[in-house]
């Protein structure tokens, strides 16, 4: 190797060479260099490229509209919308000088990209493979929103696949700095590691400022524990702890537990001034999983807390364990078969809606246990003729026991076995393109034994309930749903501009390192289904026979186990939701509307993966809907139409992005009553 002397292949001494061309030489590593002009200055040994300039040099390119090459001292000067890639990194800046002979660089008004964090800064330097030093820079792993958090450091030092070094650092939220540390540390590796995380804190207005500071243990591949000391402002001091362990594929299992010395709480004190005890207050909760992966799945979870008043002075935490109105033991196991499927679920459960935050309502109805067979429909008809298509059988059944903790009976039943069995038939009679019918007869049974009874120890209680309806289906289909290959213009960098602002301005998406030239665009299709529904139901051997104290308290509200218990015939007068709003199903006929508008997508899936993606290799999302339902009870036989109408109900929603919105509306014309929920979510992504 002969340090100096290019060996030139397709430059002379002309000045000007009119093609885009292509240059290689020796320095170190093989060195390629591609440009719209190259020039080659002999007096001071030096190489010039000018438009849309490439310099390759092993697993580093350099990227930018003018380049000067130095044949003695090897650095390479770039200007013009740099870019530098490499392994696992990419760089931009307004102007970059890199060393040909030991790979050393810096970049003026840097940014660095990786796939899973950003640092941009003043000045960027690359003085050891490996390894970036930034000076007044910013860090975050939010690559889309870097607006939302960030750590403004003096200097920053970023080691490749290991940690990011940040010394005097300004720690920002939405631009506002709100924590200074002299120094700190974060991973920034793609494996699991031992060390502290990100902090957290924040502050209540009552209760003061309050600071988290979580610990990771990376124990093993398969197990990990997370301690978490807490500072609570005027509560005191506490801790979370978190510990999971996965034992095989299917099968795994977590802890997690609050621990406190709480300096405000005493129970039954209603204002939040400091107390001169402390109370240890804490929540645990045990929580596993099994599944074989074929048809049994096992599931339990446990959770005890020291108070009930905890759900409400630690909510952060308690949200997103605590799921119902109550604590402690629930469970479940699953077999699916072929044919049917059979669950058993079990709980004993501690009543949050008690007056005693230490003490036990024992007056809690507990399941213990309830017992669910369910048999898939069975073809008993099955062709393709337009007239009684199909004709299948399906069949549930469930046994509940209703068990007190401590038998103490008040007015109503509470310990009871019920047996509940809901034979259907169903038969599509008419099936004529756009147009189907079918009807359907399901046989609601339950059977009531109360072992805690003296006399009437049973009630019976027993309808069919018949469904038919007539189905007229239209659609319209826009567009064809596919993934577009689109090759690039690589001729030049469209989309990179600088900025004398510090920072880089717009950047393209740098995901595809390997620089592919081209990108797929998705085309989506949207279906417009439009369906109107004539629907018929009608009650028919209704009866029930047994306990009059029974019979007497399903009539109320607060006297049934759960809406299984209702008498059909007066489903809908319950003052439950999910029962008034259906419609009655004595003698009833419906006329309803409906609209969907359906988006379809192709799916990120590999078709040649054992031919699974051939058999649904799509996503379908509903866009929008609006549905509108009118009931008549032919039951009233009133002279004024009105007053045989039963519920209006209107149904409508869409969804754009992260945002959805979904409204349903009642209207009751006996009372003129009205019911409406509107719900608004929009689901927030963090990097």
């Amino acid at each position: 190797m002969c340090l100096g002397i290019f060996s030139l292949v397709s430059i002379l001494s002309a000045p000007q060479l009119e093609a885009r061309n292509e240059t290689s030489f020796n320095y170190g590593n093989s060195v390629k260099v591609i440009s719209d002009k190259q020039f080659r200055i002999t007096k001071e040994d030096k190489f010039e490229a000018i438009g849309n300039v490439i310099i390759s040099q092993g697993q580093d390119t350099i990227y930018g509209e003018r380049a000067t090459l130095s044949a003695i001292t090897g650095d390479v000067e770039a200007s013009g919308n740099v870019r530098y890639t490499g392994p696992q990194i990419t760089l931009y800046g307004s102007q970059l000088k890199y060393n040909l002979k030991n790979q050393n660089m810096s970049l003026s008004k840097a940014r660095i990209l990786s796939e899973n964090f950003v640092v941009l800064g003043k000045k960027i330097r690359r003085q050891k493979k490996g390894t970036f030093d930034a000076e007044g820079a910013e860090y975050t792993t939010c690559r889309d929103c870097p607006e939302s958090w960030s750590i403004y450091g003096d200097n920053i030092s970023v080691t490749i696949g290991e940690y990011v070094r940040i010394w005097h650092a300004y720690i920002k939220v939405k631009g506002v700095v709100v924590m200074y540390v002299p120094y700190i540390i974060l991973p920034i590796k793609k494996d699991r590691e031992t060390g502290l995380l990100f902090p957290k804190f924040g502050i209540n207005i009552e209760e003061g400022p309050q600071f988290k500071q979580p610990f990771f243990w990376a124990i093993s591949d398969n197990k990990d524990l997370t301690f978490s000391p807490r500072f609570l402002g005027e509560r005191g001091l506490g801790a979370e702890l978190q510990y999971r362990h996965v034992l095989k594929d299917g099968f795994w299992y977590e802890f997690d537990g609050l621990y406190s010395d709480d300096r405000i709480y005493e129970p039954g004190k209603t204002e939040r001034e400091r107390g001169l005890k402390k109370e240890f207050r804490h929540l645990s909760q045990w929580e596993h999983s099994y599944n074989n992966g074929r048809s049994f799945s096992h599931y339990l979870r446990y959770n005890f807390a020291r108070d009930i008043d905890l759900m409400r002075d630690y909510a952060l935490f308690t949200d997103n364990k605590i799921l119902s109105s109550d604590l402690g033991l629930e469970t479940f196991f699953e077999y699916n078969g072929s044919r049917f499927s059979a669950t058993v679920e079990a709980g004993h459960r501690r009543n949050m809606l008690f007056s005693d935050t230490y003490g036990f309502d024992d007056n809690y109805v507990q399941i213990l246990p309830r017992t669910t067979l369910s048999l898939a429909p069975t073809f008993l008809i099955n062709n393709p003729d337009f007239f009684l298509s199909k004709l299948s059988f399906s069949f549930v059944g469930e046994h509940t026991v209703f068990k007190q903790n401590n038998f103490n009976e008040g007015n109503f039943i509470r310990n009871a076995h019920r047996l509940n069995l809901n034979p259907t038939l169903r038969a599509d009679f008419l099936k004529l393109g756009p147009v189907r019918a079918y009807t359907k007869a399901r046989y609601d049974f339950q059977y009531y034994h109360f072992p805690n009874e003296e006399s009437q120890t049973w009630f019976r209680k027993n309808a069919v309930i018949h469904e038919t309806a007539f189905e007229l289906e239209l659609e319209k289909i826009f567009g064809i749903a596919y993934n577009d290959r689109v090759e690039l213009d690589t001729s030049r960098e469209k989309n990179i501009k600088s900025k004398d602002t510090g920072l880089i301005g717009t950047l393209p998406n740098l995901e595809n390192k390997n620089e592919a030239n081209y990108t797929i665009k998705r085309r989506k299709s949207y279906k417009h289904s439009q369906k109107f529904v004539l629907k018929h139901y009608f009650l028919s051997n209704d009866n029930e026979k047994g306990s009059e104290r029974f019979a007497n308290q399903i009539v109320s509200d607060v006297g049934i186990f759960d809406p299984v218990d209702l008498i059909r015939a007066n489903e809908n007068q319950s003052n439950i939701e999910s029962s008034r709003t259906i419609l009655p199903v004595s003698n009833t006929l419906e006329l309803r509307w409906e609209n969907n508008l359906i988006e379809k997508s192709v799916r990120d899936v590999n078709v040649y993966d054992d031919n699974r993606g051939l058999l649904d290799n799509f996503d379908y999302r509903k866009v929008a809907y609006f549905n509108v339902s009118q009931g008549f009870d032919f039951d009233r036989e009133d002279p004024n139409f009105e007053n045989n109408l039963t519920r209006l109900h209107v149904d409508t929603g869409f969804s754009l992005g992260n945002f959805s919105f979904n409204s349903n509306f009642f209207y009751y014309y006996e009372d003129e009553a009205v019911l409406l929920n509107l719900n608004l979510n929009q689901n927030f992504t963090y990097a």
